[in-house]
């Protein structure tokens, strides 16, 4: 089975260079380094210091590379999504095999764990982490994994609060390679018809793999699963990436055995229903 990483972020290369990255960016940016020194964001205003969750409705679906083209048994959310990654899903048929919906999350500290069921009844865990930017999109962390074994009561750490700063920080320093990955190709363009200084673009890339060998090292010294239940399964698509609250992204790929079928995992972000009168 090969882990793949968003596939949005495939085609980021192209879309962000039409995404205003100075303003939005940099100021969440800043937000992200406040985060990885403390798990908890600061307080603003009582309106901003309640909480806020999102909720999340989850779809695997089963791609294949042979048969017929199908794609008629899936909620319209997923089949436009599939048809906006058509480019780099080689798949010719989709088939849901899980649909779950969970909220998640009061802050960058809290997780949501659900579970979604795969060919033959195999189990995978889904951790879900998001926050909302100042502009209004969703930073969000998805990990799904096969499930370790079953451990009843909380993860016992010898030191849980540690695990839990170190998986805030790595959150917000994956949600700050997002941003310097974008200004990296801005920047590379830009540099192309002389409108940037070509040194801009050594110094940013040395930021991206600091920031990288960071995150690396964090996940190592991780002590444990952050779940309640606690897991040591696989991992089998880990990712951060953005969203617009409505929007349906496919997550990613994990290629199963045999090379000619791959799970595929859908996030929408659901809309909150207007209160009527």
């Amino acid at each position: 089975m090969i882990t793949a990483r968003v596939l949005r972020v495939l085609s980021a290369s192209i879309a962000v260079g039409a995404v205003a990255l100075a303003s939005g960016a940099s100021l969440f940016a800043q937000q992200a380094v406040e985060h990885a020194s403390s798990p908890f964001p600061k307080k603003v205003s009582e309106a901003a210091d309640a909480p806020q969750r999102q909720g999340f409705s989850l779809v695997l679906l089963l791609g294949d590379m042979q048969g017929a083209d199908a794609q008629e048994a899936l909620p319209v959310s997923a089949r436009r999504a599939l048809t906006d990654m058509k480019d780099f899903l080689p798949y010719k048929s989709y088939r849901v095999l899980d649909t779950q919906w969970t909220l998640c999350c009061s802050n960058i500290s809290s997780t949501s764990i659900s579970r979604l069921r795969g060919v033959e009844d195999q189990e995978y865990e889904v951790e879900l982490r998001s926050a909302q930017e100042p502009a209004g999109r969703l930073s969000v962390r998805f990990f799904l994994r096969e499930p370790g074994p079953f451990r009843p009561g909380p993860v016992k750490t010898s030191d849980p609060d540690r695990a839990a700063r170190i998986d805030s920080e790595i959150f917000a320093l994956e949600q700050q390679l997002i941003d310097l990955t974008a200004e990296q190709t801005i920047t590379r363009q830009k540099s192309e018809v002389g409108l940037k200084d070509p040194a801009d673009l050594p110094r940013l890339n040395e930021r991206i793999e600091k920031t990288k060998q960071r995150i690396q090292t964090l996940k190592r010294e991780l002590p444990v699963a952050s779940s309640d239940k606690g897991s040591d399964g696989r991992s089998v698509i880990d990712t951060t990436f953005r969203m617009d609250i409505g929007e349906t992204v496919v997550v990613g790929t994990s290629r199963l055995k045999g090379g000619s079928r791959a799970l595929i995992a859908l996030l929408t972000a659901v809309p909150a229903k207007t209160k009527r009168r």
